[in-house]
């Protein structure tokens, strides 16, 4: 069953059911990727290891399609804008991971902030968010945090706040306590994704008996 990133769970839940269902039914197949992952993968760098911008824009430079390269870059340099300013008052951290998977088992959500940051603010665990449409707003950072706080504020991290950062606005979402309305989209959500995928394996169970039946 597949597994996709939060971004892309989110992207998703802002979709109409049809177009939920042309998403998701790309993923009953192998393959596949993560579209920002090179952009992920500096951020984390810039931020927990202390590599410097110049380095992680080569990377990206290297990037053989231009308009992955285009959005990836323009992720990247907003990102550095923003730690110019954070830098001299912050410090960072390696977040934790986790993975959140539906009821029955079909999809499985991965958890995995870039970078964890300590200011006067406290503590947060951020994932950045970087996509164009839909537009990041509070009731999708909702979402996202309320599955960050499930999964990932425990142990030596339970003082930490979840956030997204959109990337494209250079704003930080962050909620200290989410609506609780927020729990019952989460498992509609998680309900629908499943029988999705249940019907969809019911229906490729189906396909070898009848020709099977065809052929005797």
């Amino acid at each position: 069953m597949p597994k996709i990133a939060l971004t892309t769970f989110l992207k998703l839940c802002a979709n109409t059911p049809a177009a939920k269902a042309t998403a998701y039914g790309k993923y009953l197949e192998p393959g596949g990727y993560d579209y920002y992952w090179r952009l992920k993968a500096m951020a984390h760098a810039m931020t927990v290891e202390g590599k410097p911008y110049v380095d992680c824009e080569k990377v990206i430079l290297g990037i053989k399609d231009e308009t992955k390269r285009k959005y990836n870059l323009a992720g990247l340099k907003s990102l550095a804008r923003w730690l110019e300013k954070e830098k001299e008052q912050s410090k960072f951290f390696a977040p934790p991971s986790a993975l959140c998977t539906t009821p029955k088992g079909y999809l499985t959500i991965r958890l995995a902030p870039e970078f964890g940051i300590e200011s006067k603010a406290g503590r947060r665990l951020v994932t950045l968010w970087n996509v164009k449409a839909p537009a990041m707003t509070q009731k999708i950072a909702a979402t996202g945090i309320y599955l960050k706080q499930q999964h990932l504020q425990m142990e030596q991290f339970s003082d930490c706040k979840c956030a997204i950062f959109d990337l494209r606005k250079a704003a930080m979402f962050v909620s200290d306590v989410v609506p609780t309305e927020v729990a019952t989209i989460v498992a509609k959500e998680f309900a629908w994704v499943d029988s999705f995928f249940e019907q969809a394996a019911d229906k490729s169970e189906k396909k070898p008996a009848v020709i099977g039946a065809i052929l005797s």
